[in-house]
């Protein structure tokens, strides 16, 4: 299955890792929370439905070491995954979809 990355998507994750990477006891705890969220998204690319855009349903996953969510839509008949975001779960709400 392929995964692309939106533009937005690349800009959190640069800066989500920069962070860890700096500041974090364990630099390298992002990097492969992202990566194991990935191949479960992989694994189960219909989850549960976060918000309804335009382009059609965005769903997430959780990485509950690092408190982030990986915000994705999957399109079937392509057989690929666009990453549109990734934000931290401690946020009172998630990143504003198109609609």
């Amino acid at each position: 299955m392929k995964v692309v990355y939106s533009e937005e998507a690349e800009r959190c994750i640069a800066r989500e890792n920069a962070a860890w990477c700096a500041y974090a006891d364990h630099p390298l705890l992002f990097e492969d929370e992202l990566e194991a969220a990935l191949e479960s998204i992989r694994q189960n690319p219909n989850g549960p439905v976060y918000e309804m855009t335009r382009r059609g349903p965005v769903r997430r996953a959780l990485m509950p070491k690092t408190g982030n969510h990986v915000y994705f839509l999957f399109v079937r008949e392509t057989q690929t995954i666009e990453i549109v975001s990734v934000a931290g779960g401690k946020r009172k709400r998630g990143p504003v979809f198109d609609r």
